[in-house]
């Protein structure tokens, strides 16, 4: 890659990164914006609910996080123990939020 390439891709790479921090809506902690996005389309929803499966520890690149902190109700469903752990010491003063450890499969 030449030096021209090099910095044609820097200077796209903070272009985005400052535009997405223009946009990108207080509490979005999903990789590339979905909840923004997702929160234009659905806030008005009349069932407030989301359900997020695989959800990490809830809040590292989580497409519910912001969510939750507009008051919906979450269910969380991880299997991964210590991913689990940390999501349910984050949330153990959110009524809101139900923490699940398990597995969704279609495999018996």
């Amino acid at each position: 890659m030449s030096i021209f390439s090099k910095f044609q891709r820097f200077i796209w790479n903070l272009v985005l990164l400052l535009r997405d921090k223009a946009i990108r809506l207080d509490n979005d902690t999903s990789q590339s914006m979905e909840s923004t996005k997702l929160w234009k389309i659905l806030k008005s929803h009349p069932v407030p609910l989301i359900v997020e499966v695989g959800s990490n520890d809830g809040v590292s690149l989580s497409n519910s996080h912001l969510f939750i902190f507009h008051g919906w109700r979450a269910i969380l469903i991880e299997p991964v123990e210590e991913s689990f752990l940390r999501s349910v010491h984050y949330y153990n003063k959110f009524p809101n939020v139900t923490n699940v450890r398990s597995i969704v499969t279609n495999r018996f």
